[in-house]
């Protein structure tokens, strides 16, 4: 398959990490005319600029990060410190934003100005297959802190979405024996029925006594403080504790670590742990949105 750009439209990529200089590599290879700011790469055929301007300068699409921000105000791009309502600014009317959980701020802000925003993560197999790239990082985290094996070991994993399901099934895969702790008594059945143990965090008694039961490692994937103060007091010293969820995260890590509890906040692990695998994941869900729009083709 051959695949052709059409007019070779200007595309620019902002910021980010490694997911974002592979998918500028895939699109250049993909016959674009890609320009990178803030973005290390040594590709011949990307064009990188020190200026943010003189990349977004004539461009027909600007592709920013996933998450486009942590904090809802800056770019996510390491080293600078540059704010979405500045990017916005600068950005060509005629040009469409593609990027990863836009803030509805932004996004609202853009819709006033007239700029079309693409939201490349509003996808669910992109959310799927970046929830089992989530999962096998946390897998690896697990290796790398525990000196125990994954087979037979106990394992505590919080909540019952894409990201949950994912982890439940590659531990339990390598032979864990996996307990999932949610609120709703359908996902916990459906839990059951893939062999998983399960507790209802509602029955506070019950859980609160599961916390006891010496895990190897609990997994929150609850973006909520759903651990207080009592369950904090309750986890063995020994335990590991990842937390994939976003903030305000799911345990507070000084109380935690003040009872020997070792967190590990682990936000944005297949840019980590797998970066060419996600960035493909990202970068076939952009260039298919940019068919639609009819800026590439294949022939």
């Amino acid at each position: 398959m051959v695949i052709k750009m059409n007019d070779r439209k200007k595309i620019a990529l902002l910021g980010g990490d490694a997911r974002q200089s592979f998918v500028a590599g895939r699109l250049a290879d993909a016959g674009c005319s890609v320009y990178v700011w803030n973005l290390p790469t040594t590709m011949a055929s990307v064009t990188v600029c020190g200026d943010v301007a003189d990349a977004i300068d004539g461009c027909s699409a600007v592709i920013l990060p996933l998450p486009v921000s942590m904090d809802g105000v800056s770019l996510n791009s390491p080293n600078s410190n540059i704010t979405l309502a500045e990017l916005l600014r600068i950005i060509p009317d005629n040009a469409i934003i593609l990027a990863g959980r836009i803030p509805p701020a932004f996004a609202e802000a853009c819709r006033t100005c007239g700029i079309f925003t693409i939201d490349y993560f509003d996808n669910e197999t992109v959310r799927i297959k970046n929830a089992l790239l989530t999962a096998e990082g946390a897998l690896m985290i697990y290796m790398e802190k525990l000196p125990i094996g994954v087979f037979r070991s106990r394992i505590l994993i919080t909540g019952w979405g894409r990201v949950a399901k994912c982890t439940a099934s590659v531990f339990s895969a390598l032979g864990a024996l996996v307990t999932i702790a949610a609120r709703s008594d359908s996902d916990l059945t459906w839990a059951s029925l893939l062999g998983c143990d399960t507790v209802n965090i509602l029955d506070a008694a019950k859980f609160t006594q599961h916390l006891t039961s010496s895990y190897d490692c609990i997994i929150n994937t609850v973006p909520a403080r759903i651990f207080t103060h009592e369950h904090v007091r309750n986890i063995p010293a020994a335990t590991l504790f990842i937390d994939l969820a976003s903030n305000p995260f799911g345990v507070d890590i000084n109380e935690a670590s003040a009872h020997g509890i070792e967190v590990i906040r682990a936000q944005s692990l297949p840019g980590r742990y797998a970066p060419r695998s996600a960035g493909e994941v990202i970068f076939e869900s952009i260039y298919s949105a940019l068919r639609r729009e009819g800026m590439v083709g294949i022939v």
